[in-house]
C-alpha cells in the first residue's frame, strides 16, 4: 500500500499522556463495533438532486490522505482508516465494503475498468461494495456490449449497489434538442434493459436522473425500460422495480444475488400497469 503517513497535533498532547490511543487501548470487539457505527450508515436515503457530495474514488485509495474538510464525513472516514497501521489493518476493509466510490467518464468498459483499479490488490478489489458511475449514455454501452451480465465483466466483482448517473451530449440548447433527448432516452432505455435482463453479482440498480433530462423525457426512459423488460421476460423475470417518490430516480432489485428488503418493491406486470395506468398481461414474452 506505499508509505504511511500519520498525522498528529503534538501541541495539543500533554507530555506525560500515555503513547497509546485510548481507542486502541479497549477490547477489538469494542473497537469493531465502533468501526461498524462509523462507517455503516443507518438507514439509506436518497440524497436529493441538488445536493452536491464529493465522492472519493478508487485511483485515490492508499494514496496521500484526502484534503481535510470539516463537514465532509467520507473525507473523515478515509483520515480515519490512514491515522496509524493498526487502525488501517482493522478498517480498510470495512471502509472499502461501507464507502460509495465514484467513476467518472468512459470507464464502463472492463478494460479501462481494470487499467483504473491496477495498483489495488485483489482482496480490495473484492471488498468493494458500492460505485456509483457517472458517464455519457453513449459509454454506458459498455454495459450490454463487454459486461457479460458480471459488473465491469470480473466474475469475482459482487456489489450491492451499482448507482448508474447517465449523461447526455450538450444538444439541449440546439433546435433538435427535442428529437435528440428522444433518441438518448431510448437509447439509455435499452442500454438498461439488455444490461439487467442477465445482469449478475449485482444487488440493486440505482439510475439517478441528476439534470439529464426534464420530468417527461425521464418518466418515459422508465416506462420504455419496464415496458422493454416486461415484453422480453413477463412474469419470469428476477427483477424488482421502485420508483423514488420526487420521480426523479428508481431502483431494480436482482432477486437473484439479493433478497426483497423494505417496502415498495414491485415485478415486472405490477409496475407496468402502475406506469400506464392500466392492466398487463401476466406474461409479456415475445411469441417469436
Amino acid at each position: 500500500m506505499g508509505t504511511y503517513t500519520v498525522h498528529a497535533r503534538r501541541e495539543h498532547v500533554p507530555q506525560d499522556a500515555d503513547t497509546t490511543a485510548m481507542l486502541l487501548s479497549i477490547p477489538a470487539e469494542l473497537r469493531n463495533q465502533i468501526y461498524h457505527l462509523i462507517f455503516t450508515p443507518p438507514v439509506y436515503r436518497p440524497l436529493s438532486t441538488n445536493y452536491a457530495v464529493q465522492l472519493p474514488t478508487l485511483a485515490n485509495f492508499g494514496k496521500d490522505a484526502f484534503t481535510f474538510q470539516p463537514n465532509d464525513l467520507t473525507s473523515n472516514k478515509a483520515a480515519l482508516v490512514r491515522s496509524c497501521r493498526q487502525v488501517h489493518h482493522e478498517t480498510h476493509l470495512m471502509y472499502l465494503s461501507t464507502t460509495p466510490f465514484h467513476l467518472i467518464g468512459a470507464v464502463a468498459d472492463p478494460v479501462a475498468f481494470a487499467n483504473l483499479t491496477s495498483h489495488l490488490p485483489a482482496g480490495h478489489k473484492k471488498a468493494i461494495r458500492h460505485i456509483v458511475l457517472t458517464a455519457r449514455i453513449a459509454h454506458l454501452r459498455a454495459l450490454n456490449e463487454t459486461w457479460n451480465a458480471l459488473p465491469f465483466g470480473h466474475s469475482d466483482f459482487f456489489l450491492e449497489t451499482l448507482t448508474i448517473i447517465p449523461r447526455r451530449p450538450e444538444t439541449h440548447m440546439s433546435a433538435y434538442a427535442e428529437v435528440a433527448d428522444l433518441s438518448q432516452c431510448h437509447t439509455l432505455a435499452y442500454i438498461l434493459a439488455e444490461t439487467l435482463k442477465g445482469l449478475r453479482n449485482v444487488g440493486v440498480v440505482i439510475v439517478r436522473n441528476e439534470n439529464c433530462f426534464n420530468e417527461v423525457i425521464w418518466r418515459l426512459a422508465y416506462r420504455s425500460l419496464v415496458f422493454r423488460l416486461w415484453k422480453w421476460g413477463g412474469r419470469l423475470l428476477d427483477l424488482k422495480f421502485r420508483e423514488d417518490e420526487s420521480g426523479q430516480s428508481f431502483e431494480v432489485l436482482c432477486t437473484v444475488t439479493k433478497k426483497e428488503d423494505g417496502k415498495g418493491w414491485m415485478d415486472v406486470q405490477a409496475e407496468l400497469a402502475r406506469l400506464i395506468g392500466g392492466e398487463v398481461s401476466r406474461d409479456g414474452m415475445d411469441e417469436s
